[in-house]
């Protein structure tokens, strides 16, 4: 199976970037894919373009469609789906929320999803979360982990923009917590920064993390590729395939 992670950056909606996106998503067509800081005219737009392949799950941060999606787009012809939600990274994780501290809403998408030809049940999950500091960003995380504790023992894809680097105190945080990192633990990869601001930095802050004992993770890539002569967006995406053991 395959998983992609893709921040598709909300500014700058406009056809020659939207296609850029959609040639990327549509040259790999990952069994899954995770998106940030998907607007509703981003919705709309992969809905549109790619409804007959992938099912859509997960709410806008701000309600209903309203606001950034971190969505999970999922292939309806190789998946069913059993359950999906979004819950907001604060106090209050079923409502519209927000911790005191964090620059913005933030939220987190999941879907359990049975593969139709055997059976086999994985979670997914998305997430975007805080800029600013170490500190937010691992209590946010924190609810994230609890949900995970409560909702079942699946095997469990964890995708995301994680605005932090390598090394930092939330990416530790985040394997301390039981997922390995398939950019340091696939058996191939092709790494390279994954936010680059159309040029302007050179940082690693997207990362398709994997429950550590369920998975064989085969290969990683950072699809750093410009199509029509540019990027698609100021984040590259990745894209990793694995079996699950």
């Amino acid at each position: 199976m395959s998983a992609m992670t893709f921040n598709v950056y909300c500014a700058q909606f406009n056809t020659t970037r939207t296609n850029r996106v959609l040639s990327l998503m549509k040259s790999y067509t990952p069994d899954t894919i995770g998106i940030q800081e998907a607007t509703p005219s981003w919705m709309t737009f992969l809905k549109n373009n790619l409804g007959g392949t992938y099912g859509f799950v997960g709410l806008g941060r701000e309600g209903g469609s309203n606001g950034e999606h971190s969505a999970i787009m999922y292939n309806k012809h190789i998946f069913k789906l059993l359950d999906s939600g979004t819950k907001w990274l604060s106090a209050t994780p079923d409502v519209v929320s927000k911790f005191p501290d964090s620059s913005y809403i933030r939220i987190f998408s999941y879907a359990l999803l049975q593969r139709i030809d055997d059976g086999e049940k994985i979670l997914v999950v998305n997430t975007h979360i805080e800029y600013t500091n170490d500190a937010i960003r691992i209590k946010q995380l924190g609810v994230l982990y609890n949900f995970l504790k409560s909702y079942g023992d699946y095997p469990t894809i964890l995708t995301g923009d994680f605005n932090t680097t390598p090394g930092s105190a939330t990416y530790n945080n985040v394997i301390s917590n039981g997922f390995v990192d398939s950019a340091k633990n696939a058996a191939s990869r092709y790494e390279a920064s994954t936010f680059t601001n159309f040029g302007a930095d050179n940082r690693v802050l997207d990362y398709v993390f994997a429950s550590a004992s369920d998975f064989n993770l085969r290969s990683y890539r950072v699809c750093n590729e410009k199509v029509n002569g540019d990027f698609p967006s100021d984040h590259h995406p990745i894209f990793m395939r694995y079996i699950v053991k």
